[in-house]
Order: C-alpha cells, then sequence, then structure tokens
C-alpha cells in the first residue's frame, strides 16, 4: 500500500486496545498473533474507502464484459452439458 504498516501483537493490542485505535485512524494496523499475520485494524472511513474502490472495479468489469458481450448463464450452462455428455460418451 502507499503507507507504512504498524504491527502490533495480540497481546499488545489487549494491553494498549485505545492507543492501537487511535493508530488506525491514521493508518491501518497489522495484529499479530503467535507470530502470523492474522487480522489489520483500520478506521471506518478506509475500510468504506476500500469498499468503494472494490464496487468500482467489479463494476468495471462487467461494463466491459457487456460491451465484449458475454454468453449469460443459460448459454454457458448449455455449452458445459454438451461438453460434459461428449467426455462422457467418449
Amino acid at each position: 500500500g502507499m503507507f507504512i504498516m504498524d504491527t502490533v501483537t495480540a497481546t499488545e493490542m489487549k494491553q494498549h486496545l485505545s492507543r492501537v485505535l487511535n493508530k488506525a485512524m491514521r493508518a491501518p494496523v497489522k495484529i499479530t498473533r503467535k507470530g502470523s499475520d492474522d487480522f489489520v485494524v483500520l478506521s471506518i472511513d478506509e475500510y468504506e474507502r476500500l469498499e468503494a474502490l472494490d464496487d468500482a472495479y467489479w463494476s468495471d468489469i462487467a461494463r466491459k464484459a457487456r460491451k465484449a458481450g458475454t454468453l449469460g448463464t443459460g448459454k454457458t450452462a448449455l455449452i458445459m452439458s454438451e461438453l460434459m455428455s461428449k467426455l462422457e460418451n467418449a
């Protein structure tokens, strides 16, 4: 990402929750447990920003697929069924 993420252990988070949450208001904080990266704590604003990016990404994919012309689920299912039938009868 564009920011350096602070890392704290789960134990540190328990002991200093308020401090960790204050840090998370500025940038996501990685929480490690038993040495592995398990969680990231982030502000609601950052979460909503990421959700909006994700929505925009998938909307763009769908728009491009529609423009390119897709088979649709019905036609795809029919093609797959015909392929499976040929394989079974081979």
